[in-house]
């Protein structure tokens, strides 16, 4: 059995989907139940990584597990990856892929990326089956660095590989259908590595828009579009842009094609289908 996290959001339902379609037995364990029926042929669970029993109800022997990573901040994060990471090691899984970032590390710029980090030794330690799977920032997060036209931020000519999660959906899929990932770390990113000024022609160029990026440290301008607690989050958001100035985010491999057999999609992809998000970004 394959049981899939966090299959009402993008990573986990795309993975979900995908191996459904491919007639690979899955249980699914998700908040809310009605929000995965659209999945269809899967055992569904309801609980979430507070729940210790529901994760344990949802985990057998021999199960190969995606763990997804929560948006929390640093000390919540932890404290529920942990919660979950103990039930998975009781249940004697035979595999946890865990949704992580590129280049974590407890001396990382990033915040999130230390708390990643910190969930990957948690893992180790456990001895329970791994495999690691380090993302890139998502492409659908573009459109949230831009205000009235503008993205003014301390990234500098930091560059990010912005990767689709749909492709990450189908590394997910594929490092748990097929063996031999155990003890393995892969990095999910996009095809290229863009800075934000070159992101904002890129777009400038396909849709004809004319957003700009301005590298300005000023934390009262900050972007907090799309932060679930805008006041808690805020540092981690800058802690972001410092991190792309760093290039801890610029990493370019060929991981996704690895694992799901189809070469990953550059920004470009995104850009088109999301044409009305990004034109309400303009000026």
């Amino acid at each position: 059995m394959i049981v899939i996290t966090g299959a009402t959001g993008h990573v986990g339902g795309e993975a979900a989907r995908l191996l459904i379609e491919s007639g690979v037995e899955v249980r699914l364990l998700v908040r809310d139940a009605q929000k995965a029926a659209h999945l269809g042929a899967a055992e569904v669970l309801e609980g979430d990584f507070a729940d210790p029993q529901r994760i344990a109800d949802a985990l057998n022997p021999g199960d190969r597990v995606f763990m997804v990573s929560l948006y929390e901040t640093h000390d919540e994060r932890l404290r529920k990856h942990s919660a979950f990471l103990e039930a998975a090691g009781q249940a004697d899984v035979a595999q946890l892929a865990y949704l992580s970032f590129v280049n974590a590390a407890v001396d990382a710029v990033f915040i999130h990326s230390v708390s990643h980090a910190e969930t990957e030794d948690m893992i180790r330690e456990s001895g329970v089956p791994f495999t690691f799977l380090r993302t890139g920032l998502y492409q659908s997060g573009a459109p949230l660095m831009f205000d009235k036209g503008l993205c003014a931020a301390p990234g500098g000519n930091g560059s990010v590989s912005w990767v689709s999660r749909r492709d990450i959906g189908a590394a997910v899929a594929g490092a748990l259908r097929t063996t031999g990932h155990e003890g393995k770390t892969y990095n999910l990113t996009g095809p290229e590595a863009l800075t934000f000024g070159q992101t904002a022609d890129r777009i400038n160029g396909l849709l004809g828009t004319k957003l700009a990026y301005e590298d300005v440290d000023d934390f009262d301008r900050l972007l907090t579009k799309g932060l679930p607690d805008p006041v808690a989050m805020k540092e981690s958001r800058r802690s972001c842009f410092y991190s792309i100035r760093a290039d801890e985010m610029s990493l370019v491999t060929n991981d996704i094609r690895q694992l799901s057999g189809v070469p990953a999609a550059p920004i470009d992809r995104h850009i088109l289908h999301y044409r009305e998000q990004l034109l309400a970004c303009n000026r």
